[in-house]
């Protein structure tokens, strides 16, 4: 009988140490040495394994099938992803519900969480992303002056290339502050600035750390997503994942925020 979901998951919970250890065939007696069971223990997980095809058996000993392999690669992936769900519980817990966030931004994920007697941890680990970047799309909802200066610093001195959107409240608050400064930043050759009326709870930068740029950065491996987390105005916590499905979900995030925005040209110099 084939076995349903349920099954297959509550074995993958149970057995999944078992699995790692045959990707290369083991006879039973390397098991119960390798994993100090007994070799009772040994023959329950293995007759399981095989009852729901995650491992089969021939001359050489047993082996995980092609069913067991990607079960495995799956679980370690959920795995992954509610290990980084659960660091930044809190500040999750304190973001609106329907927030675009993707729960592959989680997965061996770099997190910055601020602590009592470091309240700015999460923007000293974005400063480094930014440092190394030569390219960056990036989507700002909330601004500190720390910005201001890195990515003043990155594009005019540094001649980091960027497009950048802002939302409206953002730009005019940078404007009444900083208006030379963004003026200068936008007259920077390779810069775009654009803004829109979308408003989320986070910023969201997508980073391209090579000299080459553009076309689909999830598929290349020198480009990463960084979220910086918000509640009304305090920062909960920055996370930086450089994973292909991270950032493919940066890279459609920041298309479709762009596709909706309004680019900056001569209207913004007056």
């Amino acid at each position: 009988m084939r076995s349903g979901p349920a099954d297959l998951q509550k074995c993958l919970r149970s057995r999944s140490h078992f699995l790692r250890r045959l990707h290369s065939p083991r006879q039973k007696c390397e098991l119960a040495r390798e994993l100090e069971e007994s070799r009772s223990t040994i023959d329950r997980a293995l007759r399981e394994l095989e009852r729901v095809g995650f491992v089969a058996r021939d001359d050489s000993g047993y082996r995980t099938t092609l069913a067991g392999e990607l079960a495995l690669e799956e679980y370690d992936r959920h795995t992954d992803r509610v290990h980084g769900l659960a660091e930044l519980q809190d500040a999750l817990t304190a973001m609106p519900t329907d927030a675009p966030l993707d729960a592959a931004l989680f997965e061996d994920a770099d997190v910055s969480l601020p602590t009592q007697h470091s309240p700015h941890r999460p923007v000293e680990a974005l400063e480094p992303v930014l440092a190394d970047a030569d390219h960056v799309r990036a989507f700002g909802t909330t601004v500190i002056p720390a910005y201001v200066d890195m990515y003043y610093e990155q594009i005019v001195d540094e001649e980091m290339t960027a497009e950048v959107i802002f939302s409206t409240d953002v730009l005019e608050w940078l404007l009444s502050r900083h208006e030379e400064v963004v003026k200068t930043i936008a007259e920077t050759e390779g810069v775009v600035l654009s803004e829109t009326d979308d408003d989320y709870s986070f910023n969201l930068l997508v980073a391209e750390h090579g000299p080459e740029y553009g076309g689909a950065c999830h598929e290349r491996p020198d480009c990463s997503v960084g979220v910086m987390l918000y509640d009304e105005g305090t920062i909960l916590g920055f996370v930086h994942n450089d994973t292909c499905q991270a950032v493919a979900w940066g890279e459609t995030l920041f298309d479709r925020l762009a596709d909706g925005a309004d680019r900056l040209g001569t209207a913004f110099e007056t």
